[in-house]
């Protein structure tokens, strides 16, 4: 129980920006850019989350704890690479059919 109360809290911090990652998300899709949130994911998952919770999880002394901080970690990187691209607002230009 403990141990699950523990990841229950990391995870509440990365459920913060959750919500604004998948708002981000699904308005570029809708908007017909679906290969940006599709590279996002994969680089903060394979790039960022995957390696990070190998490396926190054995190679510090957090151990299981190192997963729900690399998810958090991901899940803030995905917020931070989205914004600049909402801002530039290339996403408005695409194109789904001509």
């Amino acid at each position: 129980m403990d141990i699950a109360v523990n990841w229950v809290r990391i995870q509440a911090i990365g459920g913060l920006v959750m919500g604004s990652g998948m708002v981000f998300q699904m308005s570029f899709n809708v908007a017909g850019d679906t290969m940006t949130p599709m590279l996002v994911t994969f680089v903060t998952m394979v790039g960022i989350q995957l390696p990070l919770a190998y490396v926190l999880a054995y190679q510090t002394p957090l151990g299981q704890y190192g997963i729900p901080i690399a998810i958090t970690v991901a899940m803030f990187s995905r917020v931070f690479l989205y914004i600049p691209y909402y801002i530039k607002g290339r996403w408005l230009n695409v194109k789904v059919l001509d």
